[in-house]
């Protein structure tokens, strides 16, 4: 089982498209919305480095965008 985590925010277009594409694969994810009330979500993104959404981490491989050529050789496809 793949280990799939995107940060995204509630007005980012490119995170609905991107969470879009994995709910047609059937592939299930953690949302983490960098836009909400959460400070441990904002902190974990920002001192990670991560500076765009949708940032999409599959197995430990960060994905900046949405790509789903990246994501299909990320999830061995």
């Amino acid at each position: 089982m793949d280990n799939v985590v995107i940060y995204s925010a509630s007005w980012c277009v490119p995170c609905q498209t991107a969470k879009q594409w994995f709910d047609s694969k059937g592939i299930s994810y953690v949302e983490k919305q960098v836009d909400s009330d959460d400070p441990s979500i904002i902190k974990e993104f920002t001192e990670a480095g991560y500076m765009a959404t949708p940032t999409i981490i599959i197995n430990d491989q960060v994905i900046v965008g949405h790509s789903p050529k990246k994501y299909q050789k990320a999830l061995a496809m």
